[in-house]
C-alpha cells in the first residue's frame, strides 16, 4: 500500500509542479537558449516633405507609415506650336502633376507615376535619412494640349533631379 500512496503523491505533486515549471519557462523565453535581440524599428519618414527639382520646380509629398499618400509636382513646360507658314510659337504651360497614394515605400525607395491633362512622367526617389530624400523625374511625355492647343509639335521638359526635406 505504501507504494500506491507514494505513486499517488507523485502524480499529485507532478500535477502541481509541471504546470508551474512550464509557465515559468514560457515567461523566461522558453528556456531554449539565448534569444536574439529584436530588429530596430524602421526609420520614421511620416510627415510632409517639401523641395524642388534641379530646375527649381516645386515638389511636395506626404508620407504616412510606409507609404507615400500624395504628391504634387508643378512645373512650366514649353510647347512648340506651328503658326503661319513654317513659323513656330513657344507656348508656356503650367503643368500640375498629381499622384494620390498609397504608393508603397520599399526599404528606402519609391516610384510614383504622375499624370495631368497634358502629360505624364514618373518620379523616383529614396530617403537618405529621416529628414532628407532625393531622386529623379523622368522626361515629361506629352499626351494632350495646353490651353486647348491640339497641334503641338513638341515639348521641352527633360528629366531632372529633385531633393526634399521634412
Amino acid at each position: 500500500m505504501r507504494g500506491e500512496k507514494g505513486r499517488a503523491f507523485g502524480r499529485w505533486l507532478g500535477s502541481i509542479l509541471l504546470p508551474a515549471m512550464v509557465s515559468g519557462l514560457a515567461a523566461c523565453g522558453g528556456g531554449g537558449g539565448p534569444t536574439s535581440p529584436s530588429a530596430p524599428p524602421p526609420p520614421r519618414y511620416a510627415g510632409t516633405w517639401s523641395g524642388q527639382t534641379s530646375e527649381g520646380d516645386a515638389l511636395t509629398f506626404m508620407v504616412a507609415g510606409s507609404q507615400v499618400t500624395s504628391l504634387t509636382l508643378d512645373f512650366t513646360a514649353i510647347y512648340l506650336v506651328p503658326v503661319g507658314s513654317g513659323g513656330v510659337l513657344a507656348v508656356l504651360c503650367k503643368v500640375n502633376l498629381r499622384a494620390t497614394g498609397p504608393i508603397s515605400i520599399s526599404g528606402t525607395s519609391f516610384d510614383i507615376p504622375l499624370e495631368s491633362s497634358v502629360g505624364k512622367t514618373a518620379l523616383h526617389g529614396s530617403f537618405s535619412s529621416e529628414t532628407t530624400a532625393s531622386g529623379g523625374v523622368d522626361a515629361f511625355t506629352l499626351t494632350g494640349g495646353c490651353s486647348g492647343e491640339s497641334n503641338i509639335i513638341g515639348a521641352d521638359q527633360s528629366g531632372s533631379t529633385w531633393r526634399a526635406t521634412k
